[in-house]
């Protein structure tokens, strides 16, 4: 009987191995890019949901209610009058408020206007993204 074997041959497996090792080299960097963007994406629209619930708290309260930053800029505070702590969130890693905004905390009076209107502007790992706030009932306008 004639004995026949089947299989890959080690230049078969290296070559294999190869192409895959390539294609990982390709795709890590393209992937890395892109957490990145959205981790970013995400830091940010999570900051504006908070600024909004603040200003619905101030509005559904009649008081005042405020996000302020703390530890260098990389957590925000939300609080009310009496000194009631609503929230405290922390920036993904490399996000923080910029030292040069000229926004420190952005507050809302008891008829859920805006207190300062101004630029908070945001340092990310990709540059700096700015949230501006208008008069009246604090619209966020996002520019970069």
């Amino acid at each position: 009987m004639a004995n026949k074997e089947s299989g890959f041959t080690f230049v078969e497996i290296v070559l294999v191995l190869a192409i895959v090792s390539i294609l990982t080299a390709i795709i890590i960097p393209l992937g890395d890019h892109w957490i990145q963007k959205k981790t970013e994406a995400d830091a940010i629209q999570s900051l504006i949901l908070e600024i909004q619930s603040v200003q619905s708290y101030a509005l559904a309260n009649n008081a005042y209610a405020w996000i302020y930053f703390d530890n260098n800029g990389k957590e925000y505070i939300s609080s009310a009058t009496a000194g009631k702590r609503l929230s405290k969130k922390v920036f993904p890693e490399g996000i923080s408020l910029s030292s040069d905004s000229p926004l420190k905390s952005v507050g809302f009076t008891g008829n859920g206007n805006i207190s300062s209107p101004g630029t908070l502007t945001l340092k990310m790992p990709s540059g700096l993204v700015q949230l501006r706030f208008q008069f009246q009932r604090g619209r966020v306008i996002v520019g970069e």
